[in-house]
C-alpha cells in the first residue's frame, strides 16, 4: 500500500535500468547482498571484518598519486554529465576540464609518466577551475577559461 520515496524512482532506473527498477519496486523484496550485487545496486560485497580494509584499498586506488583537481572534476563530470540531455553539453564540459588540467596538474602527470616517476601534483580540490562554480550551478559558458598565472 505504499510507493517509493526519497527520489528513489529517479535514481533507481539510472542505477539498474528501467526494467530492473520496475521489477524491484513492484516486487518490494528485501534484498540480500548477493541479490543487490546481481542487479547492480552494489559493485562488490565483502565480509564485515574485511570491509574497512577493502574500502581503504579502493579509496587509495582512486586517489593515491592522482591529481586532487582531476579526481574532483572527474567525479562531478561522471555524475553531472550523465544527466545532460545531449552529448554536446557533456563534450563542452569535458573540453573545459581538459583545457584546465592541461595547464595544471595534467602537465605534471604527463611529465611524470614520461620520466617514469611518481607525479607531484600541486592543484587542490578546494581551488577548482574558473568555470567550475558556474558549471555546477548550471551556468557554464562555452568558452574556455582564461589562463591564470
Amino acid at each position: 500500500g505504499i510507493v517509493p520515496e526519497a527520489c528513489s524512482t529517479w535514481y533507481l532506473p539510472r542505477l539498474v535500468g528501467p526494467s530492473a527498477a520496475l521489477d524491484l519496486v513492484l516486487r518490494a523484496d528485501i534484498l540480500d547482498a548477493e541479490t543487490a550485487l546481481a542487479v547492480g545496486l552494489v559493485d562488490e560485497i565483502h565480509p564485515g571484518e574485511d570491509l574497512q580494509t577493502q574500502a581503504a584499498a579502493i579509496a587509495d586506488a582512486w586517489t593515491r598519486d592522482r591529481s586532487p583537481v582531476a579526481v574532483a572534476l572527474s567525479r562531478q563530470m561522471v555524475r553531472r554529465n550523465a544527466t545532460l540531455t545531449h552529448p554536446d553539453q557533456a563534450h563542452r564540459i569535458d573540453s573545459l576540464a581538459m583545457f584546465w588540467t592541461s595547464i595544471g596538474d595534467g602537465k605534471e602527470g604527463v611529465t611524470a609518466f614520461l620520466e617514469k616517476r611518481k607525479p607531484h601534483f600541486h592543484g587542490r580540490a578546494s581551488e577548482m577551475p574558473d568555470f567550475y562554480n558556474d558549471w555546477v550551478a548550471g551556468r557554464a559558458s562555452a568558452s574556455a577559461p582564461a589562463h591564470r598565472k
